[in-house]
């Protein structure tokens, strides 16, 4: 039996990386749905949310440096 180890990432909008995956502060988020984050409307939307929030965004990956930003990340972009 084959077990898909992406599964997770195939399924959802993003994937909340463990903390060994990278060196920064706070969270690592990938985005994972490349349609949906690549479409105009979204892109400018997640750009003004990073900006308002101080976010730090880099190609398909973003820092969130706050437990509290993570969960507003969450509530705000979950299908």
């Amino acid at each position: 039996m084959n077990e898909d180890i992406l599964a997770d990432w195939k399924i959802n909008r993003f994937i909340i990386a463990d903390s060994v995956l990278h060196e920064d502060p706070g969270h690592l988020i990938i985005l994972t749905d490349y349609k949906f984050w690549g479409a105009e409307e979204t892109v400018d939307k997640l750009l003004a949310w990073c900006s308002k929030n101080k976010c730090k965004m880099q190609g398909m990956t973003l820092i969130l440096p706050t437990d509290k930003l993570l969960t507003m990340f969450i509530l705000e972009w979950s299908k």
